[in-house]
């Protein structure tokens, strides 16, 4: 029996996963926003924070805070954990748009989330690192790989 003969859904069943890029959709574009993103969130990551100074998330939350009366970001209870899953989030999507293969945008995502806070707690003066923040990175990873894939998959044709 022929493939297309298969009844329901079988018949559409592939060898290759849904959210496969083929390899000749690279896309030169996405791969720079992955590594201005990637750049970005190293600088987030790996910048010292020195004792008499906040650290650059509060400088920044603060700074936008200045815009709107009454907020201060610093104060709002999780911003940390939203920041943490959305830039890795971001790295992650903008990598798998970019069309390399998901196990490696992934696998080293989620390596880099790992590594990222134990460099913190070790290595970066005036950091610490946080079991929490690489799960919250892990998290933004595995929604932007979900996102990805939900977003590839409606650009195939039926």
């Amino acid at each position: 029996m022929e493939r297309a003969e298969l009844p329901g859904i079988i018949a559409v069943m592939s060898t290759k996963p849904r959210h496969a890029i083929d390899e000749s959709t690279f896309s030169p574009w996405w791969a720079i926003v992955t590594f201005v993103l990637l750049g970005v969130l190293v600088w987030f990551l790996y910048t010292p924070s020195l004792s008499s100074e906040p650290g650059i998330f509060n400088r920044i939350a603060d700074y936008i805070s200045s815009f709107i009366p009454g907020l201060s970001l610093n104060d709002v209870e999780g911003v940390d954990k939203i920041v943490h899953l959305t830039g890795f989030a971001l790295v992650a999507a903008s990598g798998l748009l970019a069309g390399w293969k998901a196990r490696w945008v992934i696998g080293l995502s989620v390596l880099h989330a790992g590594l990222s806070e134990v460099l913190q707690k070790f290595v970066i003066p005036g950091r610490t690192g946080d079991v929490f923040d690489a799960l919250a990175d892990i998290v933004g990873i595995l929604i932007a790989w979900i996102i990805v894939a939900i977003l590839w998959t409606r650009k195939e044709p039926s």
